[in-house]
């Protein structure tokens, strides 16, 4: 399920577990596991760890709406998950041609380096700084690489036209299509976003 998220542009984020626990999971490229921090940016002591984390995100004493109605402030790495989603949601409004994986690597790239220096299995790449990632994904390029197709579906090729004519164009791309300019020798004479 989360390589087909991945495969229609979204990135999926899930919590590493409360156990404190390894789980001894391997990484999977389609899922970014988070784990918790402290306000003290320490690693929570009932957050999981392992290869499989990815990120850490702030997941203790998270003010929250209660099962009552009011207010209470709660701890769990199933806090750190939607931080962890914000950011990535910030990071995909900042530049919305990224793929999940460059999304990822924005987030992992501008996280504050917390325990052993780089990738470690308590915080994997650090916690969240979403300004930096919202800052990075505005001045970056997608690695998508694959060109658009795009055809005139009308009028049909090799028919006679004259005066006004109206031209209906297909765009598809794996990824998307940003807009569409129609040229005639060269010259811009539409665009459609």
């Amino acid at each position: 399920a989360a390589s087909y998220m991945n495969g229609k542009g979204g990135v999926v984020v899930v919590a590493a577990g409360n156990d404190g626990t390894d789980y001894r999971y391997m990484n999977h490229p389609s899922l970014f596991v988070a784990g918790a921090t402290t306000s003290s940016d320490a690693k929570a002591g009932y957050s999981s760890y392992g290869n499989f984390v990815d990120i850490s995100a702030p997941g203790s004493g998270i003010y929250t709406t209660s099962r009552s109605g009011g207010y209470s402030t709660v701890s769990g790495t199933s806090f750190a998950t939607p931080n962890t989603a914000a950011v990535a949601a910030l990071v995909m409004a900042a530049n919305p041609g990224l793929l999940p994986s460059d999304v990822t690597a924005v987030i992992a790239n501008t996280a504050v380096d917390l325990g052993a220096a780089g990738w470690d299995p308590n915080f994997g790449y650090g916690r969240v700084n979403a300004q930096a990632a919202a800052e990075m994904a505005a001045n970056v390029e997608t690695s998508d690489g694959i060109a658009p197709q795009v055809a005139i579906l009308d009028p049909v090729a090799n028919a006679s036209v004259s005066d006004l004519v109206s031209v209906v164009v297909e765009a598809t791309d794996g990824f998307r299509v940003a807009r569409v300019d129609f040229l005639v020798d060269g010259a811009v004479q539409s665009s459609s976003t």
